[in-house]
């Protein structure tokens, strides 16, 4: 409980993983 889990592009990963891929993203 208290861990926000979402689905990105088909897969389920934690809201961190999120955050982090789209830091990743945003320097593109």
């Amino acid at each position: 409980a208290g861990q926000l889990v979402i689905e990105y592009c088909g897969e389920v990963i934690t809201w961190e993983e999120a955050q982090r891929r789209s830091e990743i993203y945003e320097k593109d």
